[in-house]
């Protein structure tokens, strides 16, 4: 591509929140830009880079630069436009995920602004669109700051079994999400090649990673594995821990399962995962009651 300043009328910029200061060259070339995306998801990471390094070289060659305190590798192409241009539009209907699904990162994240769109086939429909799986002997191993839950993963291969099986969800896509780090996501990757084969992960478009690994993608049906246990629950609570929370619980279309070994009674107040629990068991007990009122 020439090195030509306004070499384009218009560049778009898709998926911004993920993209960081490596595409500044591109922008150079726009004469126009249209930046595209959501600072509630996944931002790039800094890890390696220590904040005084990022002074230290900011100060050497960015001095003097009226938007140099945004130039950091940690801050999305998304987040400098947002905090340079103040207007904006949200794109307010959603089209992907079941309306039960999207709730939890419409009232969370979003203000309930979000309307839900999808308007799936009958033949489509999984009911129920929220499955939550119990495993109380479940308990977190780490180990050079990785970390599995070996029951909880033998709970998602259990239940990917019975889907496999069951010709009501013959092409049905599945994948798998760690809400606590890649370690268990690969564990799981490992484990589910051994039980069911790549031909058999390839029909149903398997794909197993953490959140990041799943930003712009979706599956019919989604398993999240907490991986915590009791003993093992600091709260988590910044906004990086809100972004990969968002993205983890908004790429299932038709179904989601959340797979926990810690119940609600051990978890902060401040602990996203307390959301996302009562998010699953609440709406479970307002679907009894009105089965009950029905009968």
């Amino acid at each position: 591509m020439p090195a030509e300043l306004g070499l384009f009328d218009l560049v778009i910029v898709d998926e911004a929140s993920q993209s960081s200061i490596d595409v500044l060259p591109v922008l150079m070339r726009a004469k126009k830009l249209l930046v595209v995306g959501d600072n509630k998801q996944v931002s790039p990471s800094n890890v390696g880079l220590a904040s005084a390094q990022i002074d230290v070289l900011r100060n050497r060659y960015l001095h003097g630069q009226p938007h140099a305190a945004y130039l950091t590798p940690d801050m999305s192409l998304y987040d400098m436009a947002s905090s340079i241009y103040e207007s904006s539009v949200m794109l307010l209907e959603h089209f992907r995920c079941h309306p039960a699904i999207i709730s939890y990162s419409n009232k969370n994240f979003y203000g309930n602004r979000i309307k839900p769109m999808r308007l799936s086939k009958k033949s489509e429909q999984l009911s129920p669109a929220l499955v939550a799986i119990y495993t109380p002997q479940g308990y977190r191993e780490s180990k050079n700051s990785k970390h599995i839950n070996r029951i909880e993963a033998k709970a998602i291969i259990e239940e990917m079994k019975l889907l496999i099986k069951d010709e009501r969800y013959t092409n049905r896509s599945i994948g798998v999400i760690s809400l606590l780090g890649p370690a268990q996501a690969e564990f799981i990757q490992s484990e589910a090649l051994n039980e069911f084969g790549a031909g058999t992960l390839t029909q149903v478009q398997f794909a197993c990673g953490d959140a990041s690994a799943f930003q712009g993608a979706e599956r019919d049906i989604i398993f999240l594995s907490m991986v915590a246990d009791p003993q093992n629950c600091h709260a988590l609570s910044r906004s990086d821990h809100e972004q990969r929370f968002n993205v983890a619980a908004s790429r299932a279309r038709e179904r989601m399962y959340l797979v926990h070994s810690v119940s609600r009674d051990h978890i902060s107040p401040k602990d996203l995962r307390l959301n996302l629990l009562n998010h699953f068991y609440d709406l479970q007990e307002d679907q009894k009651a009105e089965v009950d009122q029905e009968i």
